[in-house]
């Protein structure tokens, strides 16, 4: 143990590049401390999510607004929105950053650059947790609107969307719903599709109803898929890149390593 951090987390720490770690704290505190715990800035924020740190800059959603603070907590901007804050602040390899919105006039998301301009992804999306920018590319992979089949049963789908125009230029229907999305510096987007441990351990074995085929990654590029993996098993965790940019995933109490 280097260091102890003295204070109620709500958010898990985010490293800055000059060492420090930042997170929310009880009280609606968004607190910055060196790694051995001591503190360096706070300030009052209604944050409602947890802060992003992206080139250089901290920046927090609150209900109906976003807010950016400098490395040392000077607040650089705070922009309003024309609707809620629907999910998690995604940055984008340009430096912006991806709002996913709910309101009145928007249900999608709005892109932010860093001196808090505001921009529409001129598109009617389903926003949330689960989106990715696709590597090498001015779009995003995230979870699409259910596609009925001819019997009217809903299908789970994932879409690709070029967030300046708007289009959707890929939709592929998925046997199971997305749990998770990631993207490594290979130019491919991993989509975990899977039903969950509660559903798994429900119905998985009764008559008609083996779901292995259901747990799988699908693998995307700007082309469309590129192959899937058979994880036979739920995935019950966020996929993430590793160090050498192989995929991790977890399956069912295992952590998978694909190349």
């Amino acid at each position: 143990v280097v260091g102890t951090i003295e204070a109620t987390p709500m958010s898990a720490p985010v490293p800055m590049a000059d060492g420090l770690l930042v997170f929310l704290a009880a009280g609606s505190v968004l607190r910055a401390t060196t790694l051995t715990g001591q503190p360096r800035w706070e300030a009052q924020v209604p944050a409602r999510y947890p802060p992003l740190g992206w080139h250089g800059t901290v920046l927090v959603a609150e209900r109906s607004a976003v807010r950016a603070f400098s490395p040392d907590g000077g607040q650089l901007w705070r922009v309003e929105l024309a609707g809620e804050v629907a999910g998690s602040l995604v940055g984008l390899p340009d430096g912006d950053v991806l709002v996913p919105v709910r309101g009145d006039d928007r249900i999608g998301y709005l892109v932010a650059d860093r001196h808090g301009g505001l921009r529409a992804v001129p598109a009617h999306l389903p926003p949330g947790e689960l989106v990715v920018p696709l590597p090498g590319t001015r779009r995003l992979v995230l979870p699409g609107w259910a596609e009925t089949d001819d019997l009217g049963e809903p299908h789970p789908t994932v879409i690709v969307v070029d967030r300046e125009t708007g289009e959707v230029v890929q939709r592929h229907r998925l046997r199971a719903e997305v749990r998770s999305l990631a993207a490594g510096a290979n130019g491919l987007a991993a989509v975990a599709a899977s039903p969950t441990w509660e559903y798994w351990t429900r119905y998985h074995g009764w008559p008609g109803f083996d779901l292995s085929d259901d747990c799988y990654v699908l693998l995307l590029d700007g082309d469309g898929p590129r192959g899937e993996w058979r994880a036979g098993r739920p995935v019950t965790g966020p996929l993430a890149i590793g160090a050498d940019g192989d995929l991790l995933v977890p399956v069912s109490g295992d952590l998978v390593s694909l190349g």
